[in-house]
């Protein structure tokens, strides 16, 4: 699979730039508007990459950058994340089992985990911010087991939150290093790693982002609300009253939710 460049969606980038108009005429205005100008950068590649190893055994991967949503299934430099996807065979147990991993291509890169170490799987809307456990290195998302345990005695088993019955859909929490500045993003993925075991483990990256305003937290799911240009235009005929206002409301609802 080649480099991948996905069109940043338009909107992120003109509604970063639309604050920062909007910013200078609020500064002109005398108004405060530092909690105005965060913005969420998204990239959406099209088709969805899919990851799936050739047979078993064999391991893919697909590595991602939030700097310029570059995805590839070929390591390239500057990656912040990879995905994997494995298929295992232990010949002399008679046993096999999917993996599913996303990892950190750097120390300075982390996922947000469950209480048990797993790769947490978050629901949209839900919050990705220093309230969080992270960790570095390979982070599991799904195995899945399946094998004889005696001679004659066929078991299998699935652990973590990505395992399935079905495909299992949901939001990573990732925190990153950019330009030496903590930033908070998440990838929308979906898992199919069932138990009991049958086939291969496939991965989709659907959509990933992350909020531009180093040390902020971000939603899970959260896109750029183009939208929104039009309530700040509104906000600041109203003056500091209203900018204060909207400012309160948009920092409610960036809190840390209580884990």
């Amino acid at each position: 699979m080649p480099l991948m460049k996905p069109q940043e969606q338009p909107q992120g980038a003109d509604w970063i730039s639309k604050w920062n108009r909007y910013a200078t005429m609020a500064g002109a205005m005398g108004l405060a508007t530092g909690s105005v100008q965060a913005g969420i950068r998204l990239y959406d590649p099209s088709p969805d990459p899919v990851l799936q190893p050739p047979g078993r055994p064999a391991t893919a991967y697909l590595y991602f950058d939030f700097a310029d949503g570059t995805v590839s299934s070929s390591f390239f430099s500057g990656a912040d994340f990879r995905l994997l996807a494995g298929a295992y065979r232990r010949t002399f147990s008679l046993s096999s089992s999917n993996l599913a991993q996303v990892i950190s291509n750097s120390n300075n890169n982390e996922v947000a985990l469950t209480t048990s170490g797993y790769a947490q799987m978050f629901g949209a809307g839900e919050i990705i911010g220093p309230s969080r456990a992270f960790g570095t290195g390979d982070v599991t998302m799904a195995v899945a087991w399946s094998g004889l345990v005696s001679s004659s005695t066929w078991s299998s088993s699935g652990t973590g939150p990505w395992v399935g019955p079905g495909p299992q859909r949901g939001y990573l929490g990732l925190r990153f290093q950019m330009n030496g500045n903590t930033h908070y993003g998440w990838a929308d993925v979906t898992v199919e790693n069932e138990y009991p075991q049958e086939g291969l483990p496939k991965l989709t990256l659907h959509r990933f982002a992350y909020e531009t305003e180093p040390d902020t937290p971000i939603q899970a799911g959260a896109v750029p609300e183009p939208a929104e240009t039009a309530t700040a235009m509104g906000l600041l005929a109203l003056g500091a009253a209203g900018l204060a206002r909207y400012r309160r409301r948009r920092t409610a609802a960036t809190q840390p939710a209580a884990d």
